[in-house]
């Protein structure tokens, strides 16, 4: 799915509407008239879609850190893809290292589009605040409802176009990007399937794409998961079952790639 579309000024009086995420090669054959040394930084002439990255426009950007922010973006669900609307319309998105940032600090958001299932919004919080997973038992907890009632009543939630944004103080922000390196990012296709990962009691359905990054279908815990395919058979399963067990060494990598630098910008 393509989440951005931007009519670029490539320079040389040429000018050209994409749609990202894209392939590389795209870009490759965009720029093949460049040869300056920011061959990559284009201007953003027009920003049709989405609406909250509207303040892009008509600013220099670099072309790569749009096209994996559009990565990103496209391995999220709609959850998460609301929950990057509401962030950056709120703490802005000129600064695309600092928004692509924001893609893996979801966790310090909650946003709470629909009050009238109050033990739905409380576990979806906890969940929040506690690496993004919940046990059965801690989901029906009554405290869930509690919870979500607290929150509610506080009165420092900020309203968006997306829901009812509450900042997570006690979630770090952890900088994942420098600005220069992208982290690690295995996505190549369009296909998907949902699968669901177990570990001990904990569960989590989520939907993976062929060769995506795992960040997203990770927990915690020294022991290896179990996965379990949830879906049809397709190339996306087969590729997620091939990942298997590249996963375990991602997971012992992972504490070496949270302590990159941290970029520039403002946090949320």
């Amino acid at each position: 799915m393509k989440h951005i579309r931007a009519t670029l000024a490539l320079g040389n009086s040429m000018s050209e509407t994409v749609a990202f995420p894209c392939a590389d090669s795209k870009i490759k054959q965009m720029l093949a008239h460049r040869t300056d040394d920011d061959k990559y930084t284009v201007y953003v002439d027009e920003l049709t879609e989405p609406a909250w990255m509207k303040p892009i426009e008509k600013t220099y950007i670099n072309i790569h850190e749009l096209n994996y922010l559009a990565r990103r973006m496209d391995a999220m669900d709609d959850n998460e893809l609301a929950k990057m609307g509401a962030a950056l319309s709120r703490f802005g998105v000129s600064d695309l290292s600092q928004s692509i940032n924001y893609t893996f600090n979801l966790n310090r958001i909650t946003l709470v589009r629909d009050i009238s299932n109050l033990q739905k919004v409380g576990a979806m919080h906890y969940m929040e605040t506690h690496g993004g997973y919940c046990t059965s038992e801690e989901y029906n907890n009554p405290q869930r409802a509690v919870e979500a009632r607290e929150l509610l009543e506080r009165g420092n939630g900020i309203l968006t176009d997306y829901g009812l944004l509450f900042i997570n103080d006690e979630v770090p922000f952890e900088p994942i990007y420098n600005g220069v390196n992208f982290p690690e990012y295995w996505y190549e296709g369009m296909d998907k399937t949902g699968v669901e990962l177990t570990y001990q009691d904990r569960r989590n359905t989520s939907t993976a794409r062929a060769r995506m990054s795992p960040w997203s279908l990770l927990w915690s815990g020294s022991d290896w998961m179990t996965l379990q395919n949830a879906g049809q058979k397709s190339p996306a399963s087969r590729s997620v079952s091939n990942l298997v067990s590249g996963w375990k060494e991602f997971c012992t990598t992972r504490a070496s790639m949270h302590s990159m630098p941290s970029a520039s910008g403002s946090n949320f």
